[in-house]
């Protein structure tokens, strides 16, 4: 068996993974902005979880009017990709209404590890 284990950028942890998984689906129906936001939804997510947050208040946090203005000017985008990006993400089964899906919600790590056998 071969182990290759990748050490990651923290801050840049959700946008690497995503890269990897693109060629799975339905991460490979991912358009540049859509994987861009949905890193940062994960990021933040994460970000609420550390600080001992529930999944609701989570999703609240995350989908809110400030989070949305922060993501836009982050990633440089106007409210109109912002929005198309959402319902891209949310057509893939990504996320629900103004939720994360838990099947597909990503857990930081330091590394990430690959087993081939």
């Amino acid at each position: 068996m071969k182990v290759i284990k990748i050490r990651l950028n923290p801050d840049e942890y959700f946008i690497d993974v995503l890269h990897i998984l693109q060629a799975i689906p339905p991460f490979n129906q991912l358009r540049n902005n859509d994987l861009n936001i949905y890193a940062r939804l994960l990021f933040y997510n994460n970000l609420m979880i550390l600080d001992g947050l529930e999944k609701e208040d989570r999703d609240k946090g995350l989908f809110n009017y400030d989070m949305k203005r922060l993501i836009q000017e982050e990633l440089t985008i106007n409210d109109g990709s912002y929005r198309n990006s959402l319902y891209s993400l949310k057509r893939l089964g990504l996320i629900g209404n103004k939720q994360l899906v838990d099947k597909f919600t990503i857990p930081f790590g330091e590394s990430l590890e690959f087993n081939f056998i």
